[in-house]
């Protein structure tokens, strides 16, 4: 019985060690902060910063503030259910790229970061779902300058050979989300259409499509805010750092898209 259950044993202290161990970020912290410890001693002001700079740092490269912070912006839309659009007779599908690399030739699977990969296969499945003969259209220039094919070009290549049955169009001169319509508008259909972009991004896109004149129905994928958080989500890491860093670029994003209304 010892012998047979000392290897489950193992696993779970290394399932505990790992987080530990394997977390930069974390060993940082405590080297910083030992080190500005010591360095104060005797000067309790200066330590009472030290103690409140890495609380704070701490608690901003956790998972459950970087999460209370993206609610607002994850949240925003709620995504609508296949049967409710397909009442609705939506048809067509816009899928926003997400940034990417430039890439000269096949697999165009290559080209696609996070964010583009997640809203590529929301974007074809809901097309799929809705209509096997749907129109899918891809928005957006990341990519091009660096290499031959642009993301939305790239995807387009992609969705064409993976569901031929599917009507593929992209664009690849929008170089930001404001540019997004304007651009996006000769390949529409005159009928609804779903807007397809993470939900930290779908506020700022879906300002702008209604400020162009439309009203496109938010598809949000991607999501950053999960829940149910595991306690190695308190510890800090370089994770939750970027996800900060994303967060505060889109809030800044939105308040220069409203101030000079786009």
């Amino acid at each position: 019985m010892y012998a047979g259950a000392r290897p489950q044993y193992n696993c779970r202290m290394l399932a505990y060690m790992t987080p530990l161990v394997g977390n930069p970020l974390l060993w940082l912290w405590l080297g910083v902060t030992v080190f500005a410890w010591q360095r104060t001693a005797g000067h309790r002001r200066r330590r009472l910063w030290v103690v409140v700079v890495a609380a704070l740092v701490w608690l901003l490269a956790s998972r459950p503030v970087v999460e209370l912070l993206a609610r607002p912006l994850d949240t925003a839309f709620a995504r609508p259910s296949m049967q409710v659009l397909q009442a609705q007779g939506v048809r067509q599908v816009v899928v926003l790229t997400g940034g990417g690399y430039g890439v000269d030739a096949e697999p165009w699977s290559l080209a696609l970061p996070n964010a583009s990969s997640h809203r590529f296969l929301g974007g074809i499945e809901a097309c799929r779902i809705l209509a096997e003969d749907g129109r899918l259209i891809f928005s957006g220039s990341a990519g091009r300058g660096r290499r031959e094919v642009a993301t939305a070009d790239a995807m387009a290549s992609l969705a064409r050979r993976l569901s031929p049955e599917l009507t593929v169009l992209s664009e690849s001169r929008s170089g930001s989300t404001a540019e997004h319509p304007q651009n996006v508008a000769p390949l529409l259909a005159p009928e609804p259409f779903l807007l397809v972009t993470s939900g930290y991004h779908l506020r700022r896109a879906m300002d702008s499509f209604r400020r162009a004149g439309y009203d496109p129905i938010a598809f949000p994928v991607d999501p950053l805010v999960h829940g149910g958080t595991h306690w190695t989500g308190w510890l800090p890491s370089f994770d939750n750092l970027a996800v900060l860093q994303l967060l505060w670029r889109e809030y800044l994003a939105l308040v220069l898209y409203r101030a000079r209304g786009w």
